[in-house]
Parts: structure tokens; C-alpha cells; sequence
């Protein structure tokens, strides 16, 4: 997914479900971590993974 979909997928979800925009970027951040957690080895062992979506610089950042 590129980061302009993600921009795109925020939209989507305010304008067509009604949505806030924070409660949009906090679903999708979460996602990232259940994803992140089950494709990388060893995520499973890291306590305090974050991810940060920034719609305005188009950019997602998983930190540990």
C-alpha cells in the first residue's frame, strides 16, 4: 500500500462511514501493529510496538 492510499483510505472512511479522522488513524495504526507483529520475527517478543501514521507527510513509522 502506498502511502498515498493511506491518505486516500482515511479520506474514504471520514467522508463515506461518518467516521472521525482520529478514530480512523487509530484503527489503521492498530492494524499495522497486528500485521507488523505476525510477518516480522521476533516482533512477538518487543513490549511496546507503536505505529504512526502521519496523513499530512503521507508516512507510516512502526517504532519499538
Amino acid at each position: 500500500m502506498a502511502a498515498t492510499d493511506i491518505s486516500a483510505l482515511i479520506d474514504f472512511y471520514v467522508r463515506e462511514k461518518d467516521l472521525t479522522r482520529e478514530r480512523v488513524v487509530q484503527a489503521l495504526e492498530a492494524s499495522f501493529i497486528t500485521a507488523y507483529s505476525k510477518m516480522v520475527d521476533g516482533a512477538d517478543r518487543i513490549r511496546h510496538l507503536k505505529a504512526v501514521i502521519d496523513p499530512q507527510k503521507n508516512s507510516v513509522k512502526i517504532k519499538a
